[in-house]
């Protein structure tokens, strides 16, 4: 069968001939991958995301757009841990196509907005993207 065009964190797919050390490498991959999903959120710690679209952090905040809202919910929600590319879609663009350059483009903007709060987003490559509270805000 064709590989599927997207998957999640806790998905893989393999050709039935490939060499069994490959096999091996996937099966431990996607058990340490499933390892870091059940480990503790990361606290978000005075972060805080509210209806309007404000991240508000330490007496400071940022606008976000309203794609930029739903990203940013869902990555607040899974702190510390990494949101595939597929569920950040599927929260953007809710029941529309849209390729994978849209969701970097708007975590991109939305990432360079969130850095004077000490907020992280970061790329993880071939899987999606993991949002991390750092140090104070910057002043």
């Amino acid at each position: 069968a064709t590989p599927p065009t997207a998957w999640g964190v806790d998905e893989d797919w393999i050709s039935v001939d490939a060499p069994d050390a490959e096999r091996v490498d996937r099966e431990t991959t996607l058990c340490c991958r499933l390892e870091r999903r059940r480990a503790p959120i990361a606290p978000t710690v005075g972060v805080t995301l509210d209806g309007d679209g404000l991240v508000r952090r330490a007496g400071r905040w940022v606008a976000l757009s309203d794609l930029e809202t739903r990203l940013v919910g869902l990555l607040l929600a899974a702190a510390g841990r990494c949101v595939s590319r597929a569920q950040l879609r599927d929260a953007g663009w809710p029941g529309q196509e849209r390729e994978d350059r849209a969701v970097d483009g708007a975590v991109r903007r939305a990432r360079a907005k969130l850095r004077d709060l000490g907020v992280e987003i970061h790329g993880i490559t071939g899987v999606g993207y993991l949002l991390e509270v750092g140090g104070a805000p910057v002043p």
